[in-house]
C-alpha cells in the first residue's frame, strides 16, 4: 500500500514538473505565441469572409469616391437567390434622389435595404451580391427610417414618430450621407 502511495506521490510531482516546464517555454514565447494569435485571427476572418461570399455568390464590387452608386443583378444577402428577383439600381450623375412606389407586397423594403446592405458591405470588406461590373460608395454614416409597419390601423403617433425621426435625420445628414426612407405615408 505505501508503495502505491509513493509511487502516485512520484506521479503527482512529474506532472507537476512538467506542467512548470511546459508553463515556462510558453512564458518565454509569449510575444510570439500573441503574434501567432493575432495572425490566425487575421486569417479566420479572411476565411470567413470568403466562405459567405460564397454562399450568396457575391462579387466584389468597386468602390469610388464618386457620389453614385451602380449595382446590376444585386439582390438581399439574405434573400434565397431562387425566388428573389435581382435588382437594377442606379443613383448618381445628376440623380440625387429615388423614389420607389408600387403595391404592398415587399419589393421596396427589400430595394433599399439591399442598396443599403450593398454600400455597408463593401465598406467593411465583403464581397456583394451582385454582377462584377456593380459600383458602391463609401458613406461616412448611413441613417434610416425604416417604417416596416404594415397596418391600416396605424395611429397619427405613429406618423408623428416617422416624422420626428426624418427630421432629426435630415437635421445630422450631409453629401457624404446615405439616407433611406421606407413608408413616409405610414399612420
Amino acid at each position: 500500500y505505501e508503495e502505491l502511495q509513493e509511487l502516485r506521490i512520484d506521479e503527482e510531482n512529474e506532472v507537476r514538473r512538467i506542467l512548470y516546464e511546459l508553463t515556462a517555454l510558453v512564458a518565454e514565447n509569449r510575444a510570439a505565441i500573441e503574434t501567432d494569435i493575432r495572425m490566425m485571427e487575421k486569417l479566420d476572418f479572411i476565411f470567413s469572409k470568403g466562405k459567405l461570399s460564397e454562399q450568396y455568390d457575391g462579387r466584389e464590387p468597386k468602390i469610388i469616391g464618386e457620389r453614385r452608386i451602380y449595382l446590376r443583378n444585386a439582390r438581399h444577402p439574405l434573400m434565397d437567390r431562387k425566388v428573389c428577383v435581382p435588382l437594377q439600381f442606379s443613383i448618381g450623375e445628376g440623380v440625387d434622389g429615388v423614389v420607389i412606389t408600387g403595391p404592398n407586397t415587399g419589393g421596396k423594403t427589400v430595394a433599399i435595404k439591399t442598396v443599403a446592405l450593398s454600400c455597408l458591405m463593401a465598406q467593411c470588406g465583403l464581397h456583394i451580391p451582385a454582377r462584377d461590373d456593380s459600383t458602391v460608395r463609401v458613406f461616412s454614416r448611413v441613417l434610416a427610417d425604416i417604417g416596416d409597419e404594415q397596418s391600416i390601423a396605424q395611429s397619427l403617433s405613429t406618423f408623428s414618430s416617422h416624422m420626428t425621426n426624418i427630421v432629426g435625420i435630415l437635421g445630422e445628414a450631409d453629401g457624404d450621407t446615405l439616407i433611406l426612407f421606407d413608408e413616409l405615408g405610414a399612420g
